[in-house]
């Protein structure tokens, strides 16, 4: 998959209170001059990734993924390396819940969060993953705003 937007979703746009799931996908060199280099997922909704690769992607929020407002993210088995203003691969919007599981980060860098930007009451949860990542100002790894769990 490959592709730019101007707006929102580099390469895909989930409307609010929908469902996704990309399984066995590829992704290179996907760019939204907004948010979600290659995903955006509006408000409630939920985002399911496996056995995935996805690589040179950027935006200003979310490299990779942004996360709306109480949204529900999960990636297993998958490599991920992108770059954004705020949350290098993954933006989780206010009151989301991200769960990652046996994930490879390299080279994610941002200007707040290098891997991942939480917003206020957000959480995450990552395990059996090697994740490293580059922040210009704060949150080399992680940026969690008020509230937000990681």
């Amino acid at each position: 998959i490959a592709g730019q937007a101007e707006g929102l979703g580099g390469g895909v746009y989930v409307g609010s209170q929908s469902i996704a799931y990309f399984n066995s996908v590829a992704v290179d060199n996907v760019r939204s001059l907004d948010s979600g280099g290659f995903i955006y997922s509006g408000e409630g909704s939920q985002i399911h990734m496996k056995d995935a690769i996805v690589h040179s992607n950027a935006s200003i929020g979310g490299g990779a993924i942004f996360v709306g407002t109480e949204g529900v993210l999960s990636i297993t088995n998958t490599s991920l390396s992108c770059s954004a203003n705020l949350g290098g691969c993954i933006y989780a919007g206010e009151s989301s819940n991200t769960t990652v599981v046996d994930l490879v980060s390299d080279l994610s860098n941002a200007t707040m969060g290098g891997f991942i930007y939480l917003e206020p009451n957000s959480q995450a949860h990552v395990r059996d993953s090697r994740v490293t990542g580059y922040a210009r100002n704060d949150g080399g790894l992680s940026f969690a705003s008020d509230n937000a769990n990681f």
